[in-house]
């Protein structure tokens, strides 16, 4: 494999670290050999030769840059100009994927780093089709060590309940749950959804929750959505157990995973 990074060759903003995966048709991998770090600044053409055969269908680049923690943001002086794989036909793997399955691991990406969960029967059958589960956290939520490599053991919403392997063992669904790296308002926004709330919750009323169920049903064709009904858990206050019970609760999962857009109401 050959990259050329910068903007030109005698650039000194070479990519200084960097990962290539390959795509398993299932899941993204890291190549052996292809993991990069302190490459200099000046060398904007860098050959990386992988240690074992790879067959993939694709290949990407994971840039690994420092990014500052209160922005989000890394140096925006670092372009990639080409990435050319050179390889050769062969026979596309047929077989099961071999993904990490029944575990959650982290998971660095290129725009936003999370915590992934694949079913335990996810390498069964490559050609199954699994429900995804997108995940977010209240805004003290941290899914990820500081350094993103390791699922955080305080982490919020499916990610903790993910952390107990019964739980792992019987969740039949990929789960993808983002990373909340800063505490408050995101772009000036609440970063709140409410489908369950605390009858003791001194943060607000129970209506809080019920508003957004009850306008779907009498300001939009007054019919019963197809929204969850509300629950609300008496003597709970504003804390992790409303969304830890509400996250056990099979009725939840058997409603969600009943959800087709092709049967929804217009």
């Amino acid at each position: 494999m050959e990259l050329h990074s910068s903007f030109y060759v005698d650039s000194p903003e070479a990519l200084v670290n960097f990962d290539l995966l390959a795509w398993d048709d299932g899941c993204w991998k890291p190549i052996p050999g292809g993991s990069v770090r302190n490459n200099p600044k000046t060398t904007t053409v860098k050959t990386v030769t992988f240690t074992t055969p790879v067959v993939a269908s694709k290949v990407r680049l994971l840039w690994l840059e420092y990014r500052d923690p209160a922005t989000g943001l890394g140096p925006s002086n670092t372009h990639v100009r080409e990435l050319r794989v050179m390889g050769h036909p062969t026979t596309p793997t047929t077989g099961p994927p071999t993904c990490m399955a029944g575990e959650q691991i982290a998971v660095q990406d290129a725009r936003y780093a999370y915590a992934l969960f694949l079913p335990a029967g996810y390498n069964t059958d490559r050609n199954a089709r699994w429900p995804i589960v997108f995940s977010l956290p209240g805004t003290g939520g941290v899914m990820l060590t500081n350094d993103h490599q390791a699922v955080n053991t305080n982490a919020e919403g499916l990610a903790w309940n993910l952390r107990d392997a019964t739980y792992r063992a019987g969740f039949g669904a990929i789960a993808v749950s983002m990373h909340y790296w800063t505490n408050g308002r995101v772009s000036g926004e609440n970063a709140y959804f409410n489908a369950f709330h605390g009858g003791s919750d001194s943060m607000g009323p129970a209506s809080q929750s019920t508003a957004l169920k009850t306008k779907l049903e009498t300001q939009c064709g007054g019919t019963t959505s197809a929204m969850h009904a509300i629950t609300t858990y008496p003597g709970v206050g504003h804390s992790n157990t409303v969304w830890q019970n509400a996250f056990t609760d099979p009725a939840l999962w058997t409603w969600l995973f009943q959800q087709r857009i092709s049967t929804r109401q217009p």
